[in-house]
C-alpha cells in the first residue's frame, strides 16, 4: 500500500468513525470551545518480524496498559480502534508543549499479515480543536504533537513489547 493509499484509506476510515465518535462523545463535542476537529488521522507503518497472531495478542494487552480503553462496537478482527482518552501520553503530563486542555484522542491500530512479518499501522484522531483552526491545523500544534506522539507511543511499545517476547 502507498503512502497515498494509506492516507485514502485513512480519510475514509475517519468518516466511518465520525458517526461513532457523534454517539460516544455527543455531551462533550458541544463543550469543544473551538469546535470539532477535522477529524484527519496522523499515522505510521511499520513491518514487525512476527506473525500477526502474536502482535494481536500484544496489541490486546498493551493498548488498555497505555491506557487507551477498547471500543468493541467500532473494533473487529485485525483492527483495534480505541475509546477517546482524555490524558497525555505516558511521561508526558507535565510538559510544557500543552496546558491542561486536552482535545480528546482515539487511537487506530490494524495488522496485516504481509509474507513472514505483519504490517502494523498506528493513527491517531482528536476530538476537539485547542486553538483557531489555522493554529490547530498546524504541524506544531498541541494536536498534532499530541497525535504524532501517541502513534509513537503504540508503535515503539509494540515494537519493545514483541522483541522481548521473542527473547524469552
Amino acid at each position: 500500500m502507498t503512502a497515498s493509499h494509506y492516507l485514502t484509506v485513512s480519510f475514509a476510515f475517519a468518516s466511518l468513525l465520525s458517526n461513532a465518535l457523534d454517539a460516544e462523545h455527543a455531551g462533550r463535542l458541544n463543550q469543544c470551545k473551538h469546535g470539532r476537529a477535522n477529524g484527519y488521522f496522523t499515522g505510521a507503518r511499520v513491518a514487525v518480524a512476527s506473525p500477526s497472531a502474536t502482535v494481536a495478542r500484544t496489541l490486546d494487552s498493551l493498548l488498555p496498559a497505555l491506557g487507551y480503553g477498547i471500543d468493541s462496537a467500532t473494533s473487529v478482527s485485525g483492527r483495534w480502534v480505541s475509546k477517546m482518552r482524555f490524558s497525555w501520553p505516558n511521561g508526558t503530563e507535565q510538559e510544557s508543549w500543552h496546558g491542561t486542555e486536552h482535545p480528546g484522542l482515539r487511537i487506530v491500530v490494524s495488522a496485516v499479515t504481509r509474507g513472514d512479518s505483519t504490517e502494523v499501522s498506528a493513527a491517531a484522531q482528536v476530538m476537539c480543536i485547542l486553538d483557531a483552526p489555522d493554529v490547530d491545523a498546524k504541524q506544531e500544534s498541541v494536536s498534532s504533537k499530541l497525535k504524532l506522539m501517541s502513534v509513537l507511543e503504540v508503535i515503539s511499545s509494540l515494537s519493545k513489547r514483541v522483541k522481548e517476547k521473542a527473547g524469552q
